[in-house]
């Protein structure tokens, strides 16, 4: 029983995942996404869902799934499912909220712990009847909540999950596991319950079974028949009448009495046993099949309940979203864009910036310090690892084309340890994202090799990003290298270049900083000299 909220027509994959996606999540501050994404809800789920490992295995499930890029028919799909969640946030929590408390009560049911009751003690068959008790309630659960939203869904993803929800358990199948639950009740259940004071209700189970007698009166051929229970109610178990109710059994043709007869009873109690033992084999093709969905579905739901907590924290900081258009290669424009991570970091709306780059290849990005150059890096990474996993993306507008290979190399301080150097451990980085670009990939420079010597920097800066652009490779570089930036703008042929754009970081007559990105040439200053006379005065 397939889900399919994620794509249409297959599963989700951890091994499709970006090659360098840890050195991602950590460049472009995405943690803190996942952090925002496993928040609580302020959807009215009182104080029943409030278990911290719950919104840890949240934040979990939108890293998995974010890890993996989409074709342009892929991400489609999921943006008409993000959009009926988006619309319906309540059904999508909740639908969510079921799956997971149902695995967690089987977690503590020892679903992944290997057995310790043996076969005569019967207590791995009640856990089992359990389980499917939990399951059946769960998928009941489910079904009724689908049934109140059923209406209000437009996407081909929830209206098909419906439709093989009630085909999958019909009123038929769910008719048939509740009478199977209420005839195996004797077995997991205290057979006689006090449902009021001095009141009292037995559970009586029925089992036929068809059998041939060997020699020496055994049976073969064994085949259950008939296996049902039925309620007794009567005021007291011990009194007159139900001892009389035993009498009167007695006395029934074709009836031999076990009570008191050790060995007799002993033998029924193991058939007893072994009739719910075959009778739950005959189920378990039933709890897998359960069991797999609502591990699928809590983790699909998952991804898009993350997705509603981190769309809800934006909203609070007046950070908004669109969904974003599939471009090509060079294709790069959006409208209003904004780094997300830094608004829900620092709890601040964030400056956003407007641009047209289609057919640029190579961005280089220089200007003044703390003007803002590498949020906008990291507002470019981000949104397009949104858009890639299917996600909205903080911006009025966005159209970008997609990148199957993704790698960043930012500045990093020094190992504690300092064992090597910063150029070192810099080197090693690119080498390992030269060792495994490919054509059609995106990389995203920032800072890089400012460890070392302007020269040398430079130098090495404009071997590596000259090699990636004629390999069909599209870079977007922040560096402060300024012999390098003033040489790649020579040779692309300056501002108008067909295939490069060279951005700067606005800065105003008055040294004020706009945080916005502005076409213009490599200045041959950062400013930073600007920014000590300012330390010092504030000091």
């Amino acid at each position: 029983m397939n889900v399919n909220l994620l794509y249409q027509n297959r599963n989700h994959s951890d091994s499709e995942a970006y090659l360098d996606w840890n050195e991602i999540v950590k460049d472009l501050g995405l943690d803190i996404l996942f952090r925002v994404a496993r928040k609580d809800s302020v959807l009215g789920l009182g104080t029943n869902y409030n278990a911290q490992r719950e919104y840890d295995n949240l934040s979990l499930i939108v890293k998995r799934v974010m890890a993996v890029a989409l074709t342009e028919e892929e991400i489609a799909y999921r943006h008409e499912i993000m959009k009926d969640c988006l619309q319906h946030e309540t059904f999508i929590v909740k639908l969510f909220v079921i799956c997971q408390q149902t695995t967690s009560e089987w977690e503590k049911k020892g679903r992944n712990k290997k057995r310790n009751e043996s076969k005569e003690s019967g207590g791995g068959l009640t856990t089992d009847i359990e389980v499917l008790k939990l399951l059946y309630d769960a998928m009941k659960d489910i079904k009724q909540l689908s049934a109140e939203y059923e209406e209000g869904l437009k996407s081909r993803g929830l209206t098909e999950l419906n439709k093989r929800i009630n085909k999958e358990f019909s009123e038929e199948k769910a008719e048939n596991l509740r009478q199977v639950l209420d005839d195996l009740s004797f077995f997991a259940d205290t057979k006689i319950k006090e449902v009021k004071r001095g009141y009292y209700e037995q559970i009586n189970p029925t089992i036929v079974i068809d059998v041939g007698v060997a020699d020496g009166l055994k049976f073969t051929d064994i085949k259950l028949d008939e296996f049902k229970c039925k309620v007794e109610a009567y005021r007291n178990p011990y009194g007159i009448m139900a001892k009389l109710r035993g009498q009167i059994s007695r006395l029934k043709k074709y009836t031999i009495p076990i009570i008191g007869n050790q060995p007799l009873e002993e033998d029924a109690q193991k058939l007893e046993k072994e009739s719910v033992s075959f009778v739950m084999t005959c189920l378990k093709n039933t709890i897998n099949e359960y069991g797999s969905f609502i591990d699928r579905l809590r983790f699909e739901t998952g991804f898009y309940f993350g997705a509603i907590n981190i769309k809800n924290e934006m909203k609070r900081f007046r950070v908004g979203y669109c969904f974003p258009e599939v471009g090509s290669f060079a294709t790069l424009e959006y409208k209003n864009l904004k780094e997300a991570s830094m608004a829900m970091s620092q709890h601040c709306d964030t400056v956003g910036n407007t641009d047209n780059l289609n057919g640029k290849t190579l961005a280089v990005i220089t200007g003044a310090n703390q003007g803002g150059k590498s949020t906008f890096l990291r507002s470019v990474g981000l949104a397009q690892i949104m858009m890639q996993c299917g996600m909205f993306v903080a911006a009025e507008e966005f159209k970008s084309g997609l990148f199957k290979n993704i790698f960043t190399h930012f500045t990093r301080r020094e190992d504690s340890a300092m064992n090597s150097g910063k150029l070192d451990e810099e080197l090693k980085r690119m080498g390992k994202i030269v060792e495994n670009v490919t054509p059609g990939s995106l990389v995203l420079l920032n800072e890089s090799f400012a460890t070392t010597t302007e020269k040398e920097g430079s130098a090495i800066a404009y071997d590596i990003v000259k090699a990636l652009k004629e390999s069909g490779i599209k870079v977007m570089t922040v560096t402060h290298l300024m012999s390098f930036a003033r040489r790649m703008y020579e040779e692309c042929g300056g501002a108008d270049s067909s295939d490069s754009v060279f951005l700067s970081a606005e800065r105003l007559e008055n040294g004020t900083r706009t945080f916005k990105m502005i076409r213009h040439e490599p200045e041959l200053s950062s400013f930073g000299l600007e920014l000590y006379e300012q330390i010092l005065q504030e000091g």
